[in-house]
């Protein structure tokens, strides 16, 4: 496929022109301030990847350009280009053609000269060839009609129409799907028609509909560029046969002089077919975890058959369901378009999947229950990396090695899922794994709650409850004997005191509750008082003190013969030694019989008054 621009021939003075012009440039060229940015002597690699779209087969690319700078790479995106990035190729350089258009007829001469027949037959007669950037390749297009979008860009704007200018051109050299063979046949065309993409045909006077005028730069709508004019978005169609091969030219060339540059911005992947005829595999998921299957669909064939025949539901027709257990190489073929190639190969990778499983440190009991879970899960090759644990309770957890606990009673099912580095999910769950039983309810009533010696024994009822059975109850009687007894009993006490009793129930889950109850022994009330006493601190009988049991209270007033308080106490062990204080000194009194008063409240809460007489004895 082909794209020419012709120019008018140029005089000395113009070629002088073009020299002053490139001085001109140097001295004004910004990129910091352009929207367009372009980035010259790109590979061969980069070349291609931007140029060449799907179901196009690349071989021998050749770029013979001058210079370096002839080509590269441009971002248009934020201009009014109509092209947002692609390859740019020019008789001048490519940063050359960064705005603003502050330079009527801007030239580079990068100075090598050529006589490519392609574009001499474009010209139509022998005129001498400057800065030419040819760029050929053998393609192979898997379809019947592939495109190229394009714009071009001329310093011979407006002042060069008339006679044979730059040249630009796409040349498509193979067979011809009407018949015959191309030759060098230029495909740079007006939208429905055989006019040529030129300067003499897209100007603003002709076809104006595709061309936009920035040699004046009035407007400013297209200052990102130093071209004085510029295309529309073009594309050129150009009809083949499928899977044949061509040799295509794209081609930018100074006709008469090297003065006044030009350049074609060729869309980012857009010499592509429109449709791909080529028998292609298409699938949903060609990575697979083991057990799993995928959908295999072959496009651009007829008749198609499939092979392995391993882990295939079927091994004709268009589409077949894949379940193998290895990875494994598919390939199809079938009857294609022309000469197109009519088999394909597919990979279908088989990961393998682990196998889930798990072991909890015991499967019941009673709440609060606490369970430790341990991660048993296995896998063949590579490695489990995700652990997602449901513990039936609505808690989960992320560890490999996780503890739970359960706060209720109840039967939960317990799950695990594990996935390998590779994606693969296996799971495993076990209903009702977690048993978690409710403990029974201990309680007990006593009778009386409180007693004397006389009369020892406590009654005890039973009122423990529990909704599965209770299986053992062991009573504590808090004075070392115990009894298995169930319901209601009695036991007597030996002594007096303060007695707390703890009933254990088990349930046949083993589940275990208690509770305590505490009753008082009381002992006999008695009170002994001395009639006298002899604090002469020989060691004997030397304190008069009221001696006796069963009292809750106790408290003791001494006076003397004219009531005067001479001694007072709250402790029945506290006794009075026979001294007073006397104008703040101890003495002791005198030989003499002393007045007791004695308070006392027993245990059963009984007041009782006593008053008697005490002598003091020297």
């Amino acid at each position: 496929m082909n794209l020419f621009i012709y120019v008018l021939n140029s005089d000395q003075r113009r070629f002088l022109s073009a020299r002053i012009s490139v001085i001109l440039l140097v001295l004004q060229f910004s990129f910091a301030t352009a929207q367009l940015t372009v980035n010259g002597g790109i590979s061969n690699a980069t070349f291609q990847n931007y140029l060449f779209g799907p179901g196009v087969k690349i071989s021998n690319l050749t770029i013979n350009c001058s210079g370096l700078n002839q080509y590269g790479t441009f971002n248009a995106k934020a201009t009014k280009l109509g092209v947002d990035s692609g390859i740019l190729i020019t008789t001048g350089t490519v940063q050359e053609a960064v705005g603003p258009n502050n330079q009527c007829c801007s030239s580079i001469a990068v100075g090598t000269n050529s006589n490519d027949p392609c574009v001499t037959a474009a010209i139509g007669a022998p005129q001498q060839q400057y800065d030419p950037c040819i760029i050929e390749f053998d393609i192979i297009p898997t379809c019947d009609t592939f495109n190229v979008a394009y714009v071009f860009g001329s310093e011979e704007y407006n002042t060069g129409i008339g006679g044979y200018n730059d040249v630009f051109g796409f040349f498509v050299t193979g067979p011809n799907p009407a018949g015959g063979a191309y030759s060098c046949q230029d495909f740079a065309l007006l939208p429905g028609s055989a006019t040529p993409v030129t300067i003499n045909n897209v100007n603003h006077v002709t076809n104006t509909a595709y061309y936009r005028d920035n040699h004046n730069n009035t407007s400013n709508l297209y200052s990102d560029f130093q071209y004085n004019g510029l295309t529309v978005p073009l594309v050129a169609t150009i009809p083949v046969v499928a899977c044949s091969s061509y040799h295509m030219k794209v081609a930018v060339v100074d006709i008469g002089n090297p003065g006044y540059d030009s350049g074609v911005f060729l869309k980012f992947k857009s010499l592509a077919c429109t449709s791909d005829q080529v028998l292609t595999i298409k699938t949903n998921d060609s990575i697979l975890c083991s057990g799993e299957s995928t959908t295999l669909t072959a496009n651009g064939a007829t008749n198609c058959t499939w092979s392995p025949a391993t882990g295939l539901n079927t091994t004709s027709g268009a589409t077949v369901i894949a379940n193998p257990t290895a990875t494994t190489i598919y390939t199809v073929s079938g009857d294609g378009v022309g000469s197109c190639i009519t088999s394909d190969s597919i990979t279908i990778t088989v990961n393998p999947t682990p196998t889930a499983n798990f072991k909890p440190d015991t499967s019941a009991g009673c709440y609060p229950l606490c369970i430790a879970f341990t991660d048993m899960s296995t896998i063949p090759s590579g490695k489990i990396t995700g652990w997602y644990w449901s513990f039936g309770d609505g808690d989960t957890s992320l560890s490999q090695k996780a503890t739970h606990c359960y706060k209720t009673p109840g039967a939960f099912t317990v799950s695990l899922s594990v996935t390998t580095n590779e994606g693969c999910i296996d799971s495993k769950t076990i209903s009702n794994a977690i048993n978690v039983y409710e403990p029974p309810h201990a309680i007990f009533s006593i009778t009386p709650v409180s007693t004397n010696i006389f009369n020892p024994v406590i009654n005890f009822t039973n009122q423990s409850t529990d909704v599965y059975g209770i299986k053992t109850w062991q009573w504590e009687f808090g004075d070392g004997s115990d009894t298995g007894a169930v319901n209601s009993l009695s036991h007597s006490y030996a002594d007096s005191g303060t007695f707390c009793t703890e009933l254990v129930v088990t349930n046949v889950h083993g589940c275990v509750d208690s509770t305590q109850r505490c009753a008082e022994i009381n002992p006999l009330f008695t009170l002994y008082v001395p009639d006298a006493f002899t604090p002469n601190h020989n060691g004997l009988n030397d304190v008069f003190a009221a001696k006796g049991e069963g009292m809750r209270s106790f408290e003791m007033w001494i006076f003397d013969r004219w009531g005067m308080q001479l001694f007072h106490s709250t402790d029945i062990n506290k006794g009075w030694n026979g001294v007073t204080q006397s104008s703040g000194a101890t003495k002791l009194c005198e030989e003499d019989t002393y007045i007791w008063v004695i308070l006392v409240t027993d245990v059963s809460n009984i007041s009782r008054n006593y008053m008697g007489k005490v002598s003091l004895l020297k």
